[in-house]
């Protein structure tokens, strides 16, 4: 796992948040055999997969600080996007992640998505699908 930071809880003190966002180095190295041209990690934590990585929270350099839901990137730059989201996304925020990514993503690009559920779209085609990996 990545490394760790810790953080008091302000909402009781007994409590500390824990910061480990990272995938083990297996998947982290699978992914990566799935990336394809220039590349966008949103909600990167502490990945160093993509060519270009955002996050709300981490602060490291080379990482950008932007919003999920408003990218400031144009339509169509990335050939590849990878996305591991907040678990806890509200279900009325899943699709506008979703629409806000395929914005970004160039047509037949790959997007490359964690998530417990399944990303319905018209316009989104599935080639693949992993499950437990």
């Amino acid at each position: 796992m990545a490394r760790e930071n810790k953080k008091m809880n302000p909402k009781n003190p007994k409590y500390e948040f824990k910061q480990a966002w990272g995938w083990p180095k297996e998947i982290e190295d699978f992914i990566a055999t799935k990336i394809k041209g220039r590349s966008l990690n949103v909600c990167c934590g502490h990945s160093g997969l993509g060519d270009v990585k955002i996050d709300l929270f981490v602060k490291k350099e080379g990482i950008i600080k932007a919003d999920m839901y408003d990218l400031p990137f144009k339509n169509g730059e990335f050939e590849t996007i990878i996305c591991d989201p907040p678990w806890e996304l509200p279900y009325n925020k899943r699709h506008k992640l979703l629409w806000e990514l395929c914005r970004v993503l160039k047509k037949g690009g790959r997007l490359i998505f964690n998530a417990f559920w399944w990303p319905k779209s018209k316009t989104l085609e599935v080639e693949e699908w992993w499950v437990g990996i």
